[in-house]
């Protein structure tokens, strides 16, 4: 079965970390021995900077500014279920970074059922023709998220979430363990009997949680709850301008569409909900423009209405060719006219 892990990591410049790394996940140099690496793929890599993603970290490790970041790497699981692994791991990296930094990616599967990719990015975008000193200047700034702590949380996030459908296309039925549920870890050829001793007892333990029905509830519900946020957070572009209560809303229309099994009874999967949710969110934007609308007609009908019983209490509106004896012009006007008050149009005839 998948599983869900993504962990991201950086290196100090200076240090000769870019290197270092980039030479363990490739099994170069003192790691040549590690015969799990399957496969290694540099790709924008910029040819007035470096020829390959190692001499393009090494430059990293030197031209980065002190004790800036030289590089991002991220460890990512790579779904069992997956016939080809490095295709897929290159697919989530490239949806992932849209083509706009400069990565080397490497495959790593002892056989053990924990096949898994290394990948290494720098934040600096591509900027094809520079030199490498000007590559890794401030002529070729980095985005907020590597500048920002918050915007970097954000930014692991949503990868996170990226990654969860990515997984899903080859997993269907994954769902990521709720918190409270331990992870029961696989099988390892070579483990001793303490870590049997501890898988069994956790195991044990899952399949107590899944086994009594006030845990499994909790437990379902926490699945409902990660799933509406996850969907919440993927279409928030096509919602983020509405007002609170309109996102509030829609996040528990999610709630009660996600919770619904499928016909057969089995839990949407969120590849199957994001589908769904596609249309469906543009019909409760649409329905709900459509009540706003409404609500402001009815209160300005409503308006309306109060201002002419305010009005029709004070005698109505007044007609402009109703002469009040409030001057002498105007009693006068009235004695000539007396019928001017009750026909306005009567000094129009002939």
């Amino acid at each position: 079965m998948a599983t869900n892990y993504l962990a991201t990591r950086t290196g100090t410049a200076g240090t000769g970390a870019g290197g270092k790394h980039a030479a363990y996940i490739s099994g170069l140099d003192r790691h040549a021995d590690k015969t799990e690496v399957q496969a290694v793929i540099d790709k924008n890599i910029p040819a007035s900077v470096a020829k390959d993603g190692l001499e393009f970290f090494q430059k990293a490790d030197e031209l980065e500014r002190a004790n800036g970041r030289s590089y991002r790497s991220l460890i990512i699981a790579i779904p069992r279920e997956t016939t080809d692994k490095t295709a897929w791991a290159q697919t989530f990296t490239d949806d992932l970074l849209k083509d706009k930094h400069a990565y080397r990616l490497a495959i790593h599967d002892k056989g053990d059922g924990n096949p898994h990719a290394h990948l290494m990015f720098s934040e600096r975008g591509l900027k094809e023709g520079q030199t490498a000193k000007d590559f890794f200047s401030r002529k070729n700034p980095k985005p907020t998220y590597a500048t920002s702590k918050k915007e970097s949380a954000d930014w692991l996030k949503n990868a996170k979430a990226l990654y969860l459908t990515h997984v899903q296309k080859v997993a269907p039925d994954f769902v990521p363990t709720p918190k409270g549920e331990p992870k029961i870890g696989p099988k390892l050829k070579n483990a001793g009997q303490s870590y049997e001793a501890q898988r069994a007892k956790r195991e044990k333990t899952v399949h107590g949680i899944r086994r009594t029905e006030t845990e499994l509830v909790k437990f379902d519900k926490e699945l409902v709850d990660y799933k509406t946020s996850f969907a919440f957070d993927h279409f928030k572009p096509r919602y983020e301008k509405a007002q609170p209560k309109t996102q509030a809303r829609i996040k528990q229309q999610m709630r009660v569409h996600i919770s619904k099994p499928n016909k057969d009874g089995s839990p949407k999967t969120i590849q199957q909900i994001l589908e769904e949710l596609e249309q469906a969110i543009t019909r409760w934007l649409q329905d709900m423009a459509r009540e706003a609308q409404h609500r402001a007609q009815q209160a300005h009908a409503q308006l309306m209405e109060a201002e002419r019983q305010r009005l029709a209490a004070h005698g109505g509106i007044p007609s402009p060719f109703d002469f009040r004896p409030s001057s002498s012009w105007g009693r006068a006007a009235q004695a000539q006219n007396p019928t001017a008050s009750a026909d306005p149009t009567s000094r129009h005839k002939p």
